[in-house]
């Protein structure tokens, strides 16, 4: 992930085929789709996705409040692909990925509706996977919802604990109006939304336009921070056994799905869950260098922060 503010926060007790989808053509990731927030300026965000390998593509930027504009990109010999945009503020805009050569289908990919503003990733453990349904506050949050407030947030609504992508949503679209209970704002991660909803009060009291806020949650509850870590930095941590087959598993499934994603920051709450750890709870908590000299409960928090 591009350009992001880490916000660490580790408990001690701490395809649509409008996508893209058909076979031997252009598709975006499933991380992105209509509706989705892409990282404002001044920093430049990317979209990505698969086709043929050596294929020509031809990414075009439309917006009714100013001129379209295209950047080109070429599959690599895996067929993933990627284009960096022109940073821009917030907007409506198609984004259409074409594919000038190379493709024996040569349907179009267009997500619409996509907007730019602040992108955050949630992830961690149970306390950041617990979702909205079980929150005192989600009836007012709801109420809210559908007088009109917090429009300005979007979320990959639905439960991270099944699948570590949603189709992007606008808040309101998230909530059910004829039945809360089967909304899909309550499967989302309560931390990720509640942040959101503090966030955007906290611009409004100040006199200030809120940004649009992009939420996305890939939190497993119950998941060990080794999961969530590459097997080469675990390496570096001392009094730590060889990697097991669980290892770095999260990393691969709900993280590298996001690396070209440009994020604003992320929200991590990583609880006391560590497996094959030896000393986990010595003192001191070392978080000045080198990491790689503290018990692996100093160690590893570290080092997956600086993995991001």
């Amino acid at each position: 992930m591009v350009g992001a503010l880490a916000v660490l926060l580790w408990g001690i007790a701490v395809t649509t085929a409008e996508e893209g989808d058909s076979a031997a053509g252009v598709s975006f990731n499933s991380t992105q789709s209509s509706y989705m927030v892409l990282q404002q300026a001044p920093a430049k965000s990317a979209v990505y996705g698969m086709a043929p390998a050596g294929a020509s593509l031809e990414i075009t930027v439309a917006s009714a409040a100013d001129s379209s504009y295209s950047v080109k990109a070429t599959a690599t010999s895996k067929g993933a692909w990627l284009a960096y945009l022109k940073p821009a503020k917030d907007k409506d805009v198609t984004i259409t990925a074409h594919c000038a050569s190379g493709c024996t289908n040569t349907t179009d990919a267009v997500l619409r509706h996509v907007t730019f503003g602040d992108v955050w990733y949630c992830s961690g453990q149970s306390n950041m996977w617990l979702p909205m349904h079980f929150t005192y506050s989600r009836n007012f949050t709801v109420a809210n919802i559908t007088a009109g407030k917090y429009s300005n947030i979007r979320l990959m609504a639905g439960d991270s604990q099944h699948s570590n992508t949603h189709p992007w949503r606008s808040a309101k679209d998230a909530v059910n109006e004829t039945d809360t209970e089967q909304s899909a704002l309550l499967d989302f991660s309560a931390a990720c939304w509640y942040f959101a909803e503090a966030l955007t009060d906290e611009f409004v009291a100040a006199g200030k336009t809120p940004p649009t806020l992009g939420l996305i949650n890939t939190a497993i509850g119950g998941s060990m921070i080794e999961e969530w870590s590459l097997n080469s930095t675990l390496a570096t941590c001392q009094n730590t056994s060889d990697p097991s087959p669980s290892h770095q598993m999260l990393w691969d499934k709900n993280v590298v799905p996001y690396l070209s994603m440009t994020v604003k920051g992320f929200l991590w709450y990583q609880v006391s869950v560590w497996s094959h750890c030896e000393d986990c709870w010595q003192p001191p908590l070392i978080l000045l260098p080198p990491h790689t000299a503290a018990a692996p409960y100093c160690c590893r928090p570290i080092l997956l922060a600086g993995s991001r």
